[in-house]
């Protein structure tokens, strides 16, 4: 938030950031940008689309896996499980879990590992 004082040291500085809406004697920020919508989602359609796009990322990313097809130098994935705690805080790491063993259990190992 940014305060901007006045000339005048008597007057209250203003506050600029986002509006701040009062419902029913409580206050809630207004949510704006590409992510309102999954925000105001319910709890677990949050943790299932998390979960569903980890999983998507996870088998594009493997696709460009090194031999035998379960390695990647570069590991995409990360970087939304990194994105979706910063946007929705620690609560969203059902999601985050689910996308992996999902992830894990649908790894299909190439013929060259079976053949040992």
């Amino acid at each position: 938030m940014l305060l901007l004082s006045t000339i005048d040291p008597r007057r209250k500085p203003r506050v600029l950031g986002p509006q701040v809406a009062s419902s029913g004697g409580r206050q809630e920020r207004e949510i704006a940008g590409p992510v309102s919508w999954i925000r105001q989602a319910p709890y677990a359609m949050q943790v299932v689309l998390l979960a569903v796009s980890y999983w998507v990322v996870a088998k594009l990313s493997l696709a460009f896996a090194i031999p035998p097809g379960y390695a990647t130098a570069v590991w995409p994935p990360s970087g939304v499980a990194l994105v979706a705690i910063l946007l929705f805080g620690n609560r969203i790491w059902p999601g985050i879990w689910l996308g992996a063993a999902l992830v894990n259990f649908t790894v299909d190992y190439s013929s060259h590992a079976r053949c040992r």
